[in-house]
């Protein structure tokens, strides 16, 4: 016989679940086990729960029962299984890192998971392992850079609140410098650049290249301008407005991680400014929760 389980969320764990649930870029598993415990707060049992997604009931049973032990934390994490004891200790990986992120290879810009297993004596496949556990990419530059502005959190709280409940009829612009135009040397090299958040008119300029010119053959600019009118004028016959949906806080708790890596790396400058902006204004925040 199926556990009957009763689940009762806040408003917070509610939000947090339909935006996982809702999300395309997260990973299929969390999305699918948030849908499980939204529906069980709906008042689905585990066998209807199990219909509705095209799942076995012990699956449901199993999820429905780590989110009322761990919440939120028993959907991410998988529960360890067991296996070999590891052969690659901690301070060998952290080496692996240190030697990923700190140095470069003679004559070349960024490792290879090839030309780094021969210098840390371990296989490729070990070297692509660790990095994939601590999400490096030597081979490419894109995230984003950091901000030590002292008030980085009360001016980021005003902008994402204009870009979330603008004034009726205005509207907002965002400015930016063109980002992929770099010193060669950067201030914060634990952190490749990437496009900076603010800026989602890039999004339609990334639609109109990838879907209009650059698998194009055009013989003259005129053409080329063509190609752009006539792709804007298809667009605009059934335009989707860009909606921003990201809050503060989100925003504010994802900045202070990329903080805590850069301070890991050894990059961060002594005086964390803006880190201590971040903590401040989410304490304040916290306090100020119902």
């Amino acid at each position: 016989m199926q556990r009957a389980y009763k689940v009762c969320l806040s408003q917070e764990q509610d939000d947090d679940l339909r935006r996982f649930a809702r999300s395309r870029t997260l990973p299929a598993r969390l999305v699918e086990r948030s849908k499980m415990v939204l529906a069980c707060a709906l008042g689905h049992n585990v066998e209807e729960i199990a219909k509705q997604l095209d799942v076995a009931r012990q699956t449901v049973s199993r999820w429905l029962g780590r989110y009322s032990e761990r919440g939120l934390d028993g959907l991410e994490k998988d529960l360890p299984r067991s296996g070999r004891p590891p052969t690659i200790l901690p301070p060998q990986i952290a080496g692996i890192v240190a030697k990923t992120t700190r140095e470069t290879p003679v004559g070349a810009t960024h490792w290879s998971t090839r030309t780094l297993a021969p210098e840390v004596g371990v296989s490729a496949s070990t070297i692509g392992r660790i990095w994939r556990a601590h999400g490096l990419k030597p081979h490419r530059v894109s995230s984003f850079k950091l901000s030590n502005d002292p008030r980085f959190a009360e001016k980021l709280e005003d902008c994402v609140d204009l870009y979330l409940h603008p004034p009726a009829n205005a509207m907002v612009w965002s400015l930016d410098e063109k980002c992929q135009i770099q010193a060669l040397q950067r201030t914060q090299p634990g952190l490749p650049w990437k496009n900076s958040w603010l800026n989602q008119v890039e999004r339609f300029f990334r639609d109109l290249t990838e879907k209009c010119l650059r698998r194009g053959v055009f013989h003259s600019v005129a053409e080329v301008q063509q190609a752009i009118r006539s792709y804007v004028d298809e667009h605009n016959r059934n335009p989707k407005p860009y909606l921003w949906t990201a809050n503060a806080k989100d925003i504010l708790e994802k900045v202070k991680r990329a903080w805590q890596t850069l301070t890991t790396r050894g990059y961060a400058p002594k005086k964390l400014a803006a880190l201590e902006s971040i903590e401040r204004h989410l304490v304040a925040t916290a306090m100020a929760a119902p």
